[in-house]
Protein backbone atom coordinates (compact mmCIF):
# COMPACT_ATOMS: atom_id res chain seq x y z
CA UNK A 1 0.00 0.00 0.00
CA UNK A 2 1.36 3.67 -0.22
CA UNK A 3 2.83 5.49 2.84
CA UNK A 4 4.69 2.11 3.67
CA UNK A 5 7.53 0.56 2.77
CA UNK A 6 8.30 -2.34 1.04
CA UNK A 7 9.74 -3.73 4.23
CA UNK A 8 7.24 -2.84 6.47
CA UNK A 9 4.81 -4.59 4.14
CA UNK A 10 6.24 -7.74 3.56
CA UNK A 11 7.18 -8.35 7.39
CA UNK A 12 3.28 -7.50 7.59
CA UNK A 13 2.57 -10.03 5.53
CA UNK A 14 4.81 -13.06 5.85
CA UNK A 15 3.77 -12.35 10.15
CA UNK A 16 -0.17 -12.03 9.55
CA UNK A 17 -0.39 -13.99 5.81
CA UNK A 18 -4.30 -14.15 6.26
CA UNK A 19 -5.00 -10.93 7.98
CA UNK A 20 -1.75 -8.73 7.10
CA UNK A 21 -2.83 -7.87 3.48
CA UNK A 22 -6.50 -6.99 4.38
CA UNK A 23 -5.07 -4.91 7.37
CA UNK A 24 -2.48 -2.99 5.24
CA UNK A 25 -5.04 -1.96 3.26
CA UNK A 26 -7.23 -0.62 5.93
CA UNK A 27 -4.43 1.29 7.35
CA UNK A 28 -4.69 4.73 6.19
CA UNK A 29 -8.98 4.12 7.16
CA UNK A 30 -7.70 2.98 10.37
CA UNK A 31 -5.21 6.16 11.30
CA UNK A 32 -8.46 8.33 10.09
CA UNK A 33 -10.98 6.99 12.56
CA UNK A 34 -8.03 7.24 15.29
CA UNK A 35 -7.82 10.75 14.35
CA UNK A 36 -11.60 11.03 14.58
CA UNK A 37 -12.24 9.38 17.73
CA UNK A 38 -9.79 10.63 19.94
CA UNK A 39 -9.16 14.48 18.55
CA UNK A 40 -5.74 13.76 17.51
CA UNK A 41 -3.34 14.87 14.23
CA UNK A 42 -0.85 11.75 12.93
CA UNK A 43 2.27 12.82 11.85
CA UNK A 44 4.82 11.04 9.58
CA UNK A 45 5.67 7.44 11.40
CA UNK A 46 8.80 6.44 12.52
CA UNK A 47 11.43 4.78 10.38
CA UNK A 48 11.69 2.16 9.96
CA UNK A 49 9.08 0.35 11.23
CA UNK A 50 8.99 -3.19 12.38
CA UNK A 51 5.61 -5.07 13.29
CA UNK A 52 3.90 -1.70 13.82
CA UNK A 53 3.10 1.23 12.31
CA UNK A 54 4.24 3.48 15.00
CA UNK A 55 3.61 7.96 14.66
CA UNK A 56 4.07 10.67 16.57
CA UNK A 57 0.43 12.50 16.85
CA UNK A 58 -1.30 16.12 18.64
CA UNK A 59 -3.90 16.21 20.72
CA UNK A 60 -6.05 19.21 19.94
CA UNK A 61 -4.96 20.72 23.34
CA UNK A 62 -1.48 20.25 21.80
CA UNK A 63 -0.12 17.35 24.11
CA UNK A 64 2.60 15.56 22.18
CA UNK A 65 1.04 11.41 21.88
CA UNK A 66 2.17 8.36 20.06
CA UNK A 67 -0.40 6.40 17.64
CA UNK A 68 0.61 2.80 17.44
CA UNK A 69 -1.49 0.29 15.21
CA UNK A 70 -1.32 -3.28 14.90
CA UNK A 71 -2.45 -6.05 12.99
CA UNK A 72 -5.06 -7.44 16.01
CA UNK A 73 -2.53 -10.01 17.61
CA UNK A 74 -2.34 -11.96 20.82
CA UNK A 75 0.77 -10.60 21.38
CA UNK A 76 -0.47 -7.16 20.81
CA UNK A 77 -3.57 -8.25 23.55
CA UNK A 78 -1.16 -9.17 26.00
CA UNK A 79 1.17 -5.52 25.58
CA UNK A 80 -2.69 -3.72 25.58
CA UNK A 81 -3.45 -5.93 29.53
CA UNK A 82 0.35 -5.54 30.50
CA UNK A 83 0.56 -1.74 29.68
CA UNK A 84 -3.19 -1.22 31.70
CA UNK A 85 -1.54 -3.71 34.66
CA UNK A 86 1.40 -1.28 34.88
CA UNK A 87 -0.04 2.41 34.77
CA UNK A 88 2.30 4.20 33.85
CA UNK A 89 5.20 2.22 36.47
CA UNK A 90 8.48 2.20 34.98
CA UNK A 91 6.35 2.19 31.27
CA UNK A 92 4.59 4.18 28.75
CA UNK A 93 1.17 5.28 29.65
CA UNK A 94 -1.45 3.95 27.59
CA UNK A 95 -3.93 6.65 27.09
CA UNK A 96 -6.30 5.47 25.21
CA UNK A 97 -7.13 1.68 23.51
CA UNK A 98 -9.54 0.20 20.99
CA UNK A 99 -8.89 -3.32 21.23
CA UNK A 100 -10.49 -3.85 17.56
CA UNK A 101 -8.85 -1.83 15.44
CA UNK A 102 -5.41 -2.78 17.31
CA UNK A 103 -4.95 1.18 18.44
CA UNK A 104 -3.19 2.29 20.90
CA UNK A 105 -2.39 6.33 21.67
CA UNK A 106 0.69 6.30 24.13
CA UNK A 107 2.27 8.54 26.17
CA UNK A 108 5.49 10.63 24.17
CA UNK A 109 8.08 10.24 26.23
CA UNK A 110 10.81 13.23 26.75
CA UNK A 111 13.52 13.25 25.68
CA UNK A 112 13.02 9.08 24.63
CA UNK A 113 16.48 8.47 23.83
CA UNK A 114 17.46 5.11 24.29
CA UNK A 115 19.52 3.59 26.66
CA UNK A 116 22.05 2.72 23.17
CA UNK A 117 23.07 6.28 23.34
CA UNK A 118 24.53 5.75 26.65
CA UNK A 119 28.30 5.05 25.72
CA UNK A 120 29.32 3.66 28.84
CA UNK A 121 28.12 -0.26 29.11
CA UNK A 122 28.16 -0.92 32.64
CA UNK A 123 26.19 2.44 33.29
CA UNK A 124 23.34 1.58 30.75
CA UNK A 125 22.89 -2.29 31.83
CA UNK A 126 22.21 -0.50 35.38
CA UNK A 127 19.74 1.53 34.27
CA UNK A 128 17.94 -1.74 32.74
CA UNK A 129 18.08 -3.69 35.51
CA UNK A 130 16.63 -0.59 37.58
CA UNK A 131 13.66 -0.58 34.97
CA UNK A 132 13.49 -4.02 34.34
CA UNK A 133 13.17 -4.52 38.66
CA UNK A 134 10.37 -1.24 38.44
CA UNK A 135 8.21 -3.29 36.07
CA UNK A 136 8.43 -7.09 37.63
CA UNK A 137 4.45 -7.14 38.93
CA UNK A 138 3.00 -10.46 40.19
CA UNK A 139 1.06 -11.88 37.73
CA UNK A 140 -2.85 -11.64 37.85
CA UNK A 141 -4.38 -14.83 38.59
CA UNK A 142 -6.07 -16.64 35.67
CA UNK A 143 -3.93 -14.48 33.48
CA UNK A 144 -3.38 -15.20 29.58
CA UNK A 145 -0.11 -13.63 29.55
CA UNK A 146 2.73 -16.38 27.91
CA UNK A 147 4.62 -17.86 30.21
CA UNK A 148 8.43 -18.27 30.49
CA UNK A 149 7.31 -22.18 31.14
CA UNK A 150 5.59 -22.09 27.88
CA UNK A 151 8.57 -20.62 25.63
CA UNK A 152 10.75 -22.99 27.16
CA UNK A 153 8.51 -25.86 25.51
CA UNK A 154 9.69 -24.11 22.28
CA UNK A 155 13.48 -26.20 23.09
CA UNK A 156 11.42 -29.34 23.27
CA UNK A 157 9.45 -28.23 20.07
CA UNK A 158 12.59 -27.79 18.27
CA UNK A 159 14.42 -30.87 19.27
CA UNK A 160 10.99 -32.96 18.15
CA UNK A 161 11.15 -31.25 14.99
CA UNK A 162 15.10 -32.18 14.35
CA UNK A 163 15.02 -35.65 15.45
CA UNK A 164 16.12 -35.29 18.79
CA UNK A 165 18.90 -33.12 17.63
CA UNK A 166 19.26 -29.43 18.05
CA UNK A 167 18.89 -28.62 14.19
CA UNK A 168 20.86 -25.41 13.45
CA UNK A 169 21.91 -24.73 16.59
CA UNK A 170 25.08 -25.42 18.53
CA UNK A 171 24.09 -28.40 21.38
CA UNK A 172 26.34 -27.05 23.36
CA UNK A 173 24.52 -23.29 23.55
CA UNK A 174 20.77 -25.43 23.40
CA UNK A 175 21.58 -27.84 26.71
CA UNK A 176 22.79 -24.66 28.44
CA UNK A 177 19.28 -23.10 27.45
CA UNK A 178 17.44 -25.81 28.64
CA UNK A 179 19.49 -26.37 32.17
CA UNK A 180 19.22 -22.47 32.90
CA UNK A 181 15.08 -23.08 31.78
CA UNK A 182 15.20 -26.06 34.44
CA UNK A 183 17.13 -23.95 37.17
CA UNK A 184 15.18 -20.79 37.12
CA UNK A 185 11.50 -22.34 36.65
CA UNK A 186 12.59 -24.77 39.58
CA UNK A 187 13.45 -21.96 42.01
CA UNK A 188 10.17 -19.99 41.00
CA UNK A 189 8.14 -19.26 44.17
CA UNK A 190 5.09 -16.79 42.21
CA UNK A 191 4.06 -15.45 38.61
CA UNK A 192 5.72 -12.36 37.61
CA UNK A 193 4.73 -10.41 35.21
CA UNK A 194 7.90 -9.03 32.97
CA UNK A 195 8.88 -6.96 29.95
CA UNK A 196 8.69 -9.67 27.34
CA UNK A 197 11.43 -7.75 24.89
CA UNK A 198 13.43 -5.77 27.13
CA UNK A 199 16.70 -4.94 25.57
CA UNK A 200 18.48 -1.19 25.25
CA UNK A 201 16.56 0.05 22.55
CA UNK A 202 13.49 -0.48 23.86
CA UNK A 203 14.04 1.64 27.45
CA UNK A 204 14.07 5.23 26.54
CA UNK A 205 14.52 8.08 29.05
CA UNK A 206 11.65 10.24 30.17
CA UNK A 207 10.97 13.58 32.02
CA UNK A 208 9.04 11.78 34.65
CA UNK A 209 10.17 8.81 36.96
Amino acid sequence: MDGVSREFAATITSLSPDTGPQWLERLPALITECEQAWSIKAMTPFEPLSFNWVAPAVRADGTEVILKLGVPHPELASEIEALLLYDGGGCVRLLEVDRGRGALLLERLKPGLSLLSVADDDEATRIAARVMRRVWHPAPPDHAFPTVHRWAKGLVRMRDHSGGTTGPLPTPLVEKAEGLFRELLDSMDRSMLLHGDSHHGNILSAERQ
